[in-house]
C-alpha cells in the first residue's frame, strides 16, 4: 500500500538526507517548500551564510529565512521559487546581503526535492575586499538585534512606505508571500470582515492624525487581527512618528486577555451551577429596568428542606440537585431575565418590564417547574419543592428595597407551610 508524500515542513528530515548533506563539502541547505524556512545546512553553508552553530541540521528548531538574509533578499528567492516551480543546476540566483560576518554576495541554485522543499547550492561570489575589514555598522548591529525581539518592529516613512520590518512581523503578517510596500495594503488580509476593517482604520486614522501633530507622542489600538496562519488573535499596537519616520510595535496580548475575561467570568459566576452569583446579579440589576416608571419584578426561590437532601444522600447528590434546579428555571425563563444562585439553595430572578400578572405567572411557572417531576438523580428519585417569594415596584424603587420586600413575601411562604408562592402586599 502506497503512502502519499510528506512535504518537508516541520517534519523532521529523512536521516539519508542529513547525512548526506554532512558528507559534502559543497555548501548545500534545504528551505521549506514556501521557502520562508532553512530547514538544514551543512558545515560549509553554514560558515557561508554565518549561521550560530545551533542551526538545525537533524535536530532543532528551523531558521527563518527572513533572519538570515535579511528581507529584500529573501523577497527576491520567494520570486524566484515561484517563478521557476522546478528550478535546475543551472537556474543560478545571485543576492547580496550582510551576515553578522559582513557583506556577502552569494548566488543560490535551487532545485525541488521530490517530497516538496527545495535544495539550495550555494556559491560564494563576493568580491576580494569584502570579507576583510567589513565591519558591521551600529545601525546594522540595531537591525539584527530587532530582529530577534519576540515583538513585531515595522518602520515606514513619513508617506507610509515600508522601510524595514523584523523577523516577527514578518512570521505573523507574511500572507503567503505577500509583502507591503505601503502601510495601506494590511488592512484587507488583517481585518477580513470589512465592519471591523472599518471600525480599526477609523481608529488608527484619528490616532495617526494625533501622532502626527504631536510627534513623540505614542498611540495605543488593540484589535482582534488575522494572521498569516489564519488565527485570529487579539494584538496591541504601539505607534509614533520620530522624524521622517512612522514607528509601530506589536504584541500578541491574546492569552493575556483571555485570561482576564476568564478571571472576570470566575469572579461573577457560580461555580456549580454556572449561573451569575449574588455580587454579578447586583450589578446587572442596577441596570435592568432604568427608565422612569418601567415595571420590574424580584423573585426568590428556596429549596424547601434541602439540608434534609445533603444529610440523606450527600452533598454529590445536592449539587446535582442544585444543578438540575438551575436548568429547570433557565427553561422557563425568558432571554431578558436574570437568574443567580445568591446563596446555599436561594436563587433570585429579576424580570424587566413585567408587569404583576405577568411576575405571578413566571413564579407559578417556576414552582410548577421544580415540583411537576421527581429530580432523577441516578441511583435516586427526589421529590424537591421550594417556596417562591415576589415583589413587585417600578424602577424608581431601588433594588435593596425590592429585595427586602421579596424576602419578606418568601419567609411568608415559609411560615404558611412552604411549597407555595407568596408576594409582597406592598406595590409601587
Amino acid at each position: 500500500m502506497s503512502r502519499a508524500p510528506r512535504a518537508y515542513g516541520e517534519q523532521t528530515l529523512p536521516p539519508w538526507l542529513t547525512a548526506w548533506l554532512g558528507g559534502l563539502s559543497v555548501p548545500l541547505a534545504v528551505l521549506s517548500q514556501d521557502g520562508r524556512q532553512i530547514l538544514a545546512a551543512n558545515a560549509a553553508a553554514r560558515r557561508l551564510l554565518a549561521l550560530p552553530a545551533g542551526v538545525r541540521s537533524d535536530t532543532g528548531a528551523p531558521w527563518w529565512l527572513f533572519s538570515v538574509i535579511g528581507r529584500d533578499a529573501t523577497v527576491a528567492v520567494r520570486q524566484h521559487l515561484r517563478a521557476d516551480p522546478v528550478g535546475g543546476p543551472d537556474d543560478w540566483l545571485a543576492l547580496r546581503f550582510r551576515t553578522t560576518a559582513g557583506p556577502r554576495l552569494i548566488a543560490f541554485s535551487l532545485r525541488r526535492l521530490p517530497e516538496g522543499g527545495w535544495l539550495a547550492t550555494l556559491k560564494d561570489r563576493t568580491p576580494a575586499g569584502l570579507h576583510e575589514g567589513s565591519r558591521i555598522t551600529w545601525g546594522e548591529n540595531i537591525e539584527a538585534l530587532a530582529n530577534w525581539l519576540p515583538v513585531g518592529v515595522e518602520i515606514y516613512d513619513r508617506d507610509l512606505r515600508e522601510l524595514f520590518s523584523n523577523t516577527h512581523s514578518y512570521r505573523v503578517f507574511d500572507y503567503a508571500g505577500t509583502y507591503f510596500g505601503h502601510h495601506s495594503d494590511w488592512w484587507a488580509l488583517g481585518f477580513p470582515d470589512p465592519a471591523a476593517r472599518a471600525a480599526a482604520m477609523a481608529e488608527w486614522q484619528a490616532k495617526v492624525e494625533v501622532a502626527r501633530r504631536q510627534e513623540g507622542a505614542v498611540q495605543v489600538s488593540e484589535w482582534t487581527v488575522r494572521c498569516s496562519d489564519g488565527s485570529d488573535r487579539t494584538m496591541q499596537f504601539r505607534y509614533r512618528f520620530l522624524g521622517d519616520y512612522y514607528i509601530v510595535v506589536f504584541w500578541d496580548v491574546t492569552e493575556q486577555r483571555q485570561l482576564e475575561a476568564e478571571l472576570r467570568r470566575s469572579a461573577a459566576t457560580d461555580a456549580l451551577t454556572g449561573l451569575p452569583n449574588r455580587r454579578a446579579f447586583m450589578q446587572a440589576a442596577t441596570r435592568v429596568g432604568a427608565a422612569p416608571g418601567d415595571p420590574r419584578a424580584l423573585l426568590l426561590l428556596d429549596l424547601d428542606h434541602f439540608k434534609s437532601i445533603n444529610d440523606r444522600f450527600g452533598h454529590a447528590v445536592g449539587d446535582r440537585a442544585l444543578q438540575e434546579t438551575a436548568g429547570r428555571c433557565r427553561r422557563v425563563l425568558r432571554d431578558d431575565d436574570q437568574i443567580a444562585r445568591i446563596g446555599g439553595e436561594e436563587f433570585a430572578v429579576l424580570l424587566p418590564s413585567t408587569s404583576l400578572d405577568g411576575a405571578r405567572m413566571v413564579a407559578d411557572r417556576l414552582h410548577d417547574a421544580i415540583r411537576r417531576a421527581p429530580y432523577a438523580l441516578d441511583p435516586h428519585r427526589l421529590e424537591v419543592r421550594a417556596c417562591v417569594g415576589g415583589a413587585y415596584a417600578t424602577a424608581e424603587t431601588g433594588i435593596d428595597v425590592l429585595f427586602e420586600r421579596a424576602d419578606r413575601a418568601l419567609y411568608a411562604a415559609k411560615s404558611r407551610g412552604r411549597d407555595r408562592v407568596v408576594f409582597d402586599a406592598a406595590f409601587g
